[in-house]
């Protein structure tokens, strides 16, 4: 259902938001404007939010899915308000827009609720009302919201990014899952009700990563709060494991990307070891991150380096003319 050639010519275009007053663009492949956007005038409205596209209604058109965060000059207060905007993507012909009380900042995820064959959308929005708000992919009407309201978001921010959504448990219906400033993982079914909850030792700032982290066909949760925790939650909302360098380097504003590296083998004569890897993202004042655990694991060179990327080797692997066996530290 998903197609990035929108104008018919098997090419595909760009779409791109100003972080600033404007406007959301789309482009072709050699940079021409094929349609402009900026619905609001003389209030400044920042596009942070990346779009989502898909044939959200079955008509076998591309609807482009994105929010916005605006503020009124005259309001002293610094109120944020946010919309969300459906829009036609191959001519920008807007579909529908929705006011939220707060801005969005997050990224639209979409997903059929109700089972009627049509794309709804899930966003949150940041300060305003805290709120994760699931709409109508067909007329942007509202079909459920959640509060988040713990404790520790003191500043009432609410959440600055997006769920994820996946089955957990294995029964084949997808479960949503959120984060907060509040510093809690939430778990919700399709109709917005709460399955579980748990809390963090601090805010969070980024999506939850749901990934199998054991081989049993089941969806773990992973995320980092601002204390730099990273946690491996279990599909019920429970407690694997938690790791905390000694210094906060895991980035609090950066996601967690898994990659299971099924394919990708180290060998040393005819052994041959599979490398399942987390990857940490860091913020940018953060200081490099370290995954949890490291193993020691044969490697061999081909002359030319060997097959583990630079970035994953340490600085005495990083040798011209590397000895033909030796070996080679790697985080899994």
């Amino acid at each position: 259902r998903h197609n990035p050639y929108w104008a018919g010519d098997k090419l595909p275009e760009i779409f791109v938001g100003a972080s600033g007053n404007g406007p959301y663009v789309c482009l072709n492949g050699q940079g021409k404007v094929l349609w402009e956007y900026n619905p609001r005038q003389g209030a400044p409205e920042v596009f942070d939010s990346s779009g989502a596209i898909a044939d959200l209604d079955g008509d076998k058109r591309m609807e482009i899915v994105f929010g916005s965060t605006y503020f009124l000059l005259d309001d002293t207060s610094g109120a944020l308000h946010g919309y969300l905007h459906v829009m036609n993507a191959a001519d920008g012909k807007l579909k529908f827009r929705k006011e939220f009380e707060g801005g969005i900042q997050s990224s639209p995820v979409l997903v059929d609720l109700n089972g009627d064959r049509v794309l709804d959308i899930l966003v949150a929005t940041y300060q305003g009302d805290r709120k994760l708000h699931a709409l109508s992919g067909r007329d942007g009407a509202t079909l459920w919201s959640f509060e988040f309201r713990g404790e520790k978001d003191i500043d009432k921010l609410g959440a600055y990014h997006s769920p994820a959504v996946g089955d957990l448990d294995g029964d084949g219906v997808p479960e949503i899952v959120a984060t907060s400033y509040d510093g809690n993982v939430y778990a919700l079914n399709l109709k917005g009700a709460l399955i579980w909850k748990f809390a963090c030792q601090a805010s969070i700032f980024h999506s939850p990563t749901l990934c199998d982290l054991n081989g049993d066909k089941k969806r773990e949760i992973l995320v980092v709060d601002n204390m730099g925790y990273l946690y491996a939650l279990s599909p019920s909302g429970k407690q694997l494991w938690r790791r905390k360098e000694s210094t906060p380097a895991f980035g609090v504003r950066g996601g967690i990307v898994v990659a299971e590296y099924g394919s990708f083998i180290i060998s040393r004569g005819a052994s041959a070891v599979p490398l399942p890897l987390l990857l940490f993202s860091t913020h940018s004042r953060s200081r490099k991150a370290q995954p949890a655990s490291r193993r020691r694991l044969p490697c061999r060179h081909n002359g030319t380096g060997c097959g583990v990327a630079p970035s994953r080797q340490r600085s005495n692997h990083r040798q011209k003319s590397p000895p033909p066996d030796h070996t080679c530290w790697l985080w899994s």
